[in-house]
């Protein structure tokens, strides 16, 4: 990496931070039908982190302690997974999914998993309060320089007690914050 590029990942990394220190003052800590949406387009690369309450994704904010339960969350994780349909980029980018991470304090690391689970795995310790879940997806752009937005109508469409995601953007020339909801779910830049 060279000299330059270190500092280009450092303004950025900057920018995104001031970004979202803006935008996490705005919509309050923890919020029903709320998410954040973190977008970060660097070179080739492009980083979304989708961090919800789980009450928007699953109806409930705990681990699950029943089947069905359990398989709500699957469900969920195999839906976040499908991503193609929920973030997407730029067609004329030539974005292509790269992988999924998907993460939960309360949720066990195998019901998340890209292979199902047995539905009887074990839950993940309980935390107490409100708990999130975040999602990250990583994309290779063939043309980073056609990248100009993201689509993520799909999330509303696939989860609809998410009513808003507060998305921050740190992109080559353009960093700012955004207020997406189901009617207007395009990050332009």
């Amino acid at each position: 990496m060279t000299h330059h590029s270190i500092r280009h990942h450092a303004a950025l990394a900057l920018a995104l931070c001031t970004t979202l220190a803006g935008v996490a003052q705005a919509a309050g800590a923890h919020q029903h039908g709320v998410a954040r949406l973190e977008v970060v387009a660097d070179g080739s690369s492009l980083t979304v982190t989708l961090d919800s309450p789980l009450d928007n994704l699953l109806g409930f904010e705990r681990g699950p302690r029943t089947d069905a339960e359990r398989k709500a969350v699957q469900a969920m994780a195999q839906r976040l997974r499908n991503a193609t349909t929920l973030v997407v980029p730029a067609a004329a980018a030539g974005c292509q999914l790269q992988g999924v991470d998907l993460a939960s304090d309360v949720i066990a690391p195998a019901l998340l998993a890209a292979a199902p689970a047995p539905a009887t795995a074990p839950a993940a310790p309980a935390g107490g309060g409100h708990a999130d879940l975040e999602a990250g997806f990583r994309f290779r752009c063939a043309q980073p320089q056609a990248l100009k937005s993201l689509a993520v109508g799909g999330l509303f469409q696939a989860f609809p007690r998410l009513q808003q995601l507060d998305a921050a953007l740190a992109a080559p020339g353009a960093q700012r914050g955004a207020r997406l909801r189901p009617k207007q779910a395009t990050l332009a830049w």
